[in-house]
């Protein structure tokens, strides 16, 4: 499963053209949720391929982020700013 995680890594990271850095949650805080508007996000055309691959990765290696992929699954028909946000956290 490290390959499939790095590959993913290097796909997301080519798409958004800069480096990735450690959180420590892969939540997003309040402010940074309620300080965007519902404008489509950037990755509205891609998201379903990003998420996809995250949630495979949940359920057979990384059960820890289950709760941040299943809110991002349900957002793939309505993606906005925020989920930009929240993927790029997770």
């Amino acid at each position: 499963m490290r390959d499939y995680t790095r590959n993913a890594i290097h796909k997301f990271v080519a798409e958004r053209g800069e480096k990735l850095r450690k959180v420590s949650t892969p939540f997003i805080s309040d402010e940074e949720r309620g300080n965007q508007d519902e404008s489509p996000g950037y990755y509205a055309t891609s998201c379903a391929s990003h998420v996809a691959t995250l949630l495979f990765l949940n359920r057979v290696c990384r059960p820890d982020v289950s709760v941040a992929v299943q809110r991002l699954c349900c957002a793939v028909s309505r993606w906005t700013i925020v989920q930009d946000l929240e993927l790029t956290r997770v």
